[in-house]
């Protein structure tokens, strides 16, 4: 696992806020369980291989994206007492009002190349 180019990032994003215009949040254990079928679920839902989601991480591609997501006030992130089968807190993530309304306006979001 390297570079994990923004456009991986991006699609994972439209994923991510695909889920929250339904839900309005979801925790970040729903994507990450430490199985195999959830990973490759999840790469499925981002539109890659799931070679691809083991070289890049489809679980990281999510936590990249909610994290520059939230950069940009279109989510937030509120960080749970309940540990990750890696150990790791799990976190919640939440659609905001803003970030609803920017991309009801149709607001070109940004992503950049994360480790």
């Amino acid at each position: 696992m390297g570079l994990r180019p923004s456009e991986l990032i991006e699609q994972a994003a439209r994923h991510l806020l695909a889920v929250l215009q339904t839900q309005g949040s979801i925790l970040y254990s729903s994507f990450y369980d430490g199985s195999e079928e959830a990973n490759a679920r999840l790469c499925e839902s981002i539109g890659i291989s799931v070679d691809e989601g083991e070289w890049y991480s489809a679980e990281a591609l999510i936590d990249n994206a909610a994290a520059q997501l939230e950069q940009q006030g279109i989510v937030e992130l509120m960080w749970l007492e309940t540990r990750l089968v890696d150990d790791e807190p799990d976190y919640r993530i939440t659609l905001t009002d803003a970030g609803r309304m920017a991309l009801q306006s149709g607001t070109r979001l940004k992503f950049y190349d994360c480790e």
